[in-house]
């Protein structure tokens, strides 16, 4: 196009030098807007996650309520979850028993609510309703720190590190 505009004398060929000078700095400046804004979004979360962090309960002084040395099955019984009151069931009357030491697979279509079930297993997330147990136990009167003396866990996309699992322990 702006060959032409050069060729018809409607453009001279420094006009056009100063044209694409300008368009390559104004496509850089504003890529690096967009990144900014994207920065910021990526800030805003990883700030909510912090105050997560910040204003959780302190369980360290509430000791140990399993004895390590038992084996404790954890149960689910008519969980219920949603992400917000608006927002439809992810998550309805779901029961599950798991024997130590099994092995359990969860599958499903993305979205489908597997990623919080398990993080409702381990305590991570409230269920709207429906209760967890240990070994019989409702986690409601041992706390959640009882699960997390006898479960462990490496959760899809955590990271408190960049780079992989392997590269953040063996550094």
């Amino acid at each position: 196009m702006a060959v032409l505009l050069a060729l018809n004398n409607e453009m001279t060929i420094g006009m056009i030098f100063a044209f694409t000078a300008y368009s390559v700095e104004f496509s850089r400046r504003s890529t690096i807007v967009i990144n900014l804004i994207y920065k910021i979004q990526l800030l805003k979360i990883q700030s909510s996650r912090l105050a997560e962090i910040v204003h959780a309960t302190d369980e360290s002084g509430l000791g140990s309520y399993f004895d390590l040395n038992e084996n404790y099955n954890l149960s689910a019984r008519g969980i219920y979850h949603q992400y917000d009151k608006l927002a439809p069931l992810v998550l309805v009357n779901i029961n599950i028993d798991i024997s130590e030491n099994e092995t359990v697979l969860l599958t499903g279509d993305s979205g489908s609510g597997k990623s919080t079930f398990i993080n409702i297993m381990l305590g991570i997330t409230e269920p709207v309703a429906g209760s967890l147990f240990i070994g019989g136990v409702n986690i409601k009167k041992t706390g959640k720190h009882a699960i997390r003396e006898i479960t462990s866990s490496v959760l899809q996309g955590d990271s408190l590190f960049p780079g992989t699992i392997y590269e953040n322990i063996t550094f």
